[in-house]
């Protein structure tokens, strides 16, 4: 199992949890926290900054919709992959070429880059919403967006448990 594996699941589960317990401080419902893209909505509702959570919850979205495309269109040529390697052992980027069609890959790769400007609009997205949580926890701004963007699940937990 590699490491990333882990540490997504371990950022997953923190953020889980700190978000659970915001919203509880905050007078919302501990269980939104478990909803996709309504979490983040939410999280700019208790901040104060609903445009902003809508933003990003809207981005989430639009990148779990895109994650699910991936995983359909992977299918039939992992499929396709492991037959050939199932029948002759090996595999040749020459044999991938032939299993494999340009449309298949026209789409993967569309996808792909779709996923990447999606990530990077909800990242530029996500800075004010950053922001406005900050505020709401009087904090100050700078050290703890960019937490908050690269380990949400740490920012989460931090503010969550936070001494009064």
């Amino acid at each position: 199992m590699d490491f990333s594996y882990i540490y997504n699941l371990l950022n997953s589960i923190a953020f889980i949890i700190g978000l659970w317990k915001i919203f509880e401080m905050r007078g919302e419902k501990g269980w939104k926290s478990l909803i996709p893209c309504y979490n983040q909505y939410t999280l700019g509702a208790v901040s104060g900054d609903k445009n902003s959570g809508k933003k990003v919850a809207i981005m989430s979205g639009i990148l779990l919709v895109l994650t699910i495309a991936m995983s359909i269109a992977m299918v039939p040529m992992m499929q396709a992959v492991q037959m050939y390697i199932a029948t002759e052992g090996t595999i040749s980027p020459e044999a991938i070429r032939s299993i494999i069609s340009e449309s298949q890959l026209l789409l993967i790769g569309f996808i792909g880059i779709a996923m990447f400007v999606c990530a990077i609009i909800q990242i530029v997205f996500s800075i004010p919403l950053y922001k406005s949580v900050c505020k709401s926890f009087n904090r100050t701004e700078g050290w703890w967006v960019l937490l908050w963007i690269l380990v949400p699940g740490l920012a989460a937990i931090l503010f969550a448990f936070q001494k009064k």
